[in-house]
């Protein structure tokens, strides 16, 4: 949606608030066609310096029976020459303050149109949701006054959710005597992660002497929606994310891969084999998919989508790991790099085969398409996930041919 000042998504449910993404220019903004219904929450309106664009982030309530963001109560002027707080209902927290210029006398309600529109949000909504987390204050050069841009904070991991400020500026305390942890306007949004969980990938089988299959089907085990502030969308603008992908699905699904294979039909003695391979993410291939896609992967950091910013101006983050299907939020086993060595043993007159877990990771666009085309998810193989088939799966005797195999290899040692 364009109106000639600004650029807005469609509207996209996160929980309890719903939003629109708009996209403004240095030319301004006209408090006159701001969207029915809709908050502002605070910070800078002003493209940062050097670009000639900017976004801003606008909340509604999903439910307005059940509302997560109200007005102000009233202003609490801060400074003399204009800079105002906004004082929330009892449960709700501003996420920036406000500075008229000093344009305006006395309470700026109703004659400064940006204070009609100021919203405060509700610190845990009753689904149980908490949509308010801590800032990250960064001290910063703003006229007369000390001021700092509340920035989202990257290094946590005690509570699920997508971080992001109110604007790409960030929300704003602009005016305090020292450093501004304690400040009430010190906060940041926490949209709410709702992962689609999806079944396990399927087993392998053998059916006969040869070689099986070398993949089982591909399997989604998870989808999360994540806005597109979240993803670097390679050789695509802003404009064209909030005018065709306002969100984005980081799509997590697995499979089964065959890494060994044992045919001992005729053998009357068991047959094995070492198989080496490399599971999990380097370093290397970690960064370059970061680069195309904005998400950061692995065994220390887990999966974190925002985190290419730098401390200090981080707009938007989110550790993704758990919802993602994964057991930790750090030090995420499953993409450990390392090179895993196992035996494989097929018993006499069997064949044997031994997978490992393949994951790929995409980030795919509302109509469909794969960030980086068809090829431009991010594979690797879990570490420690091998699984054994065998065929037939017992002897003539009705042993198990997998305890056949370890019987064999316990032996051999």
């Amino acid at each position: 949606m364009s109106n000639g000042t600004y650029i807005a998504s469609e509207e996209r449910v996160f929980g309890q608030l719903t939003l629109k993404i708009v996209n403004f220019s240095a030319q301004g903004w006209s408090w006159d066609s701001f969207p029915p219904g809709y908050f502002y929450l605070g910070g800078g309106l002003v493209p940062p310096s050097g670009q000639k664009e900017g976004w801003a982030v606008l909340a509604k309530n999903t439910n307005p029976s059940d509302p997560v963001i109200a007005s102000p109560q009233q202003w609490k002027m801060v400074t003399k020459n204009g800079i105002w707080r906004p004082v929330p209902p009892p449960g709700y927290r501003a996420l920036s303050d406000l500075d008229d210029n000093g344009g305006i006398p006395g309470n700026p309600l109703p004659e400064w149109k940006i204070a009609q529109v100021f919203g405060c949000v509700k610190e845990k909504g009753s689904d149980g949701h908490p949509y308010l987390h801590r800032g990250n204050p960064v001290e910063h050069a703003y006229g007369e006054n000390r001021a700092w841009y509340i920035r989202a904070p990257y290094g946590w991991f005690d509570t699920a959710g997508f971080k992001i400020t109110p604007t790409e500026y960030g929300g704003e305390c602009l005016y305090s005597p020292g450093d501004p942890l304690d400040s009430p306007v010190n906060w940041v949004l926490n949209l709410p992660v709702k992962p689609e969980i999806g079944p396990d990938p399927q087993t392998p089988a053998m059916t006969d002497y040869g070689v099986p299959q070398e993949d089982t089907p591909w399997s989604v085990e998870r989808r999360v929606k994540v806005p597109c502030l979240a993803v670097k969308d390679t050789g695509r603008s802003l404009i064209w994310q909030l005018q065709n992908s306002p969100t984005y699905t980081l799509e997590r699904r697995s499979c089964y891969h065959r890494e060994g294979f044992i045919n001992n039909k005729d053998g009357s003695i068991p047959q094995s084999r070492s198989s080496s391979w490399m599971t999990g993410v380097s370093e290397g291939v970690t960064k370059e998919w970061s680069a195309k896609v904005g998400v950061s992967v692995g065994f220390e950091t887990g999966v974190k989508a925002g985190v290419l910013f730098a401390e200090a101006t981080a707009k938007f983050s989110a550790n993704l790991s758990i919802e993602a299907g994964y057991s930790s939020a750090t030090r995420v086993e499953e993409m450990k790099s390392h090179t895993d060595t196992v035996e494989l043993v097929a018993p006499p007159h069997h064949s044997a085969a031994m997978y490992g877990i393949q994951d790929e990771l995409r980030m795919i666009r509302e109509d469909g398409t794969v960030v980086g085309g068809q090829e431009g998810g991010l594979t690797f193989e879990q570490h420690d996930s091998s699984y054994y088939v065998y065929f037939p799966s017992s002897d003539g005797d009705g042993r198990d041919a997998g305890l056949l195999a370890s019987l064999a290899s316990a032996s051999s040692r």
